[in-house]
């Protein structure tokens, strides 16, 4: 999905240095990643949102700390 995404902006013409911003949830995250890595040159911003690295489905949980305080937590 990333190889087509980078294509469609080469067939455009939106090459430029620095001109594009990317935003990606979840699945979208990955391929915005992966956008971010093979081109890093033409972006200007990256925006993950609800996406994760993977892993142990205990690693992805908050700190223990933001479970029990009233105030909110910005991890």
């Amino acid at each position: 999905m990333a190889e087509d995404t980078i294509t469609l902006l080469n067939y455009i013409g939106w090459t430029a240095k620095r001109d594009i911003h990317i935003a990606g949830g979840s699945l979208g995250g990955m391929i915005a990643m992966e956008i971010a890595t093979r081109i890093p040159e033409r972006i200007i911003s990256l925006s993950l949102a609800v996406t994760t690295a993977g892993g142990l489905p205990w690693t992805n949980l908050p700190p223990v700390r933001c479970l029990f305080h009233e105030f909110e937590c910005i991890v």
